[in-house]
Order: structure tokens, then sequence, then C-alpha cells
């Protein structure tokens, strides 16, 4: 039951700071487009699919298979949100990190996903070490 346990309890910190990177992007937005409707819905498609990559990796999480698409499941999310953000500050002015953030973010994945298929556990590392980066949106912003 621990990696099962584990793998929702890293999830649910993944999401809860998705939640809070989108809640902090939107509660800034004054204008919405179809540009902004679909690529957030190409974001809602990556996060739709974390419970069945979290439930795939929690029943065996030395499975490299499991692990490296968990890992690109992040790495497709990550790249919706930056595209996101891009649609949203096109449309808006907004507060927003700068690229450097989302850079390191995407680097820390990358990486991640090249040490999963070495050492599948190490995909949990890789997410809290992303996690702990967008934490606090508004910290992020600040510190850019």
């Amino acid at each position: 039951m621990a990696p099962e346990f584990l793998a929702y309890v890293f999830s649910f910190i993944l999401i809860a700071t998705m939640w809070v990177n989108h809640h902090y992007l939107f509660s800034q937005v004054k204008t919405i487009n179809n540009r902004i409707i679909w690529t957030n819905i190409v974001l809602l498609f990556w996060s739709s699919l974390l419970p069945a990559t979290t439930a795939w990796i929690g029943t065996n999480i030395h499975s490299q298979i499991a692990a490296v698409l968990y890992a690109i499941n992040i790495v497709f999310y990550n790249i919706s949100f930056a595209f996101l953000r891009e649609s949203v500050t096109a449309s808006n002015t907004i507060v927003k990190p700068k690229r450097v953030t989302e850079w390191v973010s995407f680097g820390i994945n990358v990486l991640t996903l090249i040490i999963t298929f070495f050492w599948p556990p190490f995909v949990f590392i890789g997410l809290i070490t992303n996690v702990l980066l967008w934490a606090m949106p508004h910290l992020v912003t600040q510190l850019n």
C-alpha cells in the first residue's frame, strides 16, 4: 500500500500546486478568447491523465514504463501550462513569471524524465523539486 499511497500524495501535491498557479494566473485575467479556452482544454487533458499515470506508477514504483509515462505526462502538462500562460498574457496585462522560471521548470522535468529511464523512483524527486519551484506563484513573479 505504501507506494500507491505515496504516488497519490505526490500527485495530489502536484495537482494542488497546479491549481494554485492556474487560479493565480486567472485571477488576473480580464479577457478570455478562443485561444485561451482551447489552450486551457489541452492543459485539462494532460491534467486528466494524472490519475491514470499515478495509479500505474503506484502499483509498481520500479516500473520504467510507468515512471517514464508519468514523467512524460508531467512534461506535457508543463509545456501546456507555458502555452496557456503565453495565451493569457498575450491578451491581458498581468504579472507573470519570467521565462527563466518556466525554462528551469521544463529543465527539471526533462532531466527527471532522462534519469527516470535509469532509476524509475526518481520521478518523485523531480516532481517534488518542480513543485517547490512553483509552490508560491506570487513569490515566483517577485523573484524574477
